[in-house]
């Protein structure tokens, strides 16, 4: 999906689009986290 795309779609449908990558990012395996974010913590 190209960035023009995008733009052409209503709010709705870019939250939706926003809301299937953020599902489908937290279904994969865990990604680890840099050591300095523990630090932070």
């Amino acid at each position: 999906m190209f960035l023009t795309e995008i733009e052409k779609m209503s709010t709705i449908e870019r939250l939706q689009a926003l809301e299937k990558l953020w599902d489908s990012l937290c279904n994969k395996e865990e990604i680890e986290s840099p050591e300095w974010h523990k630090d932070i913590l």
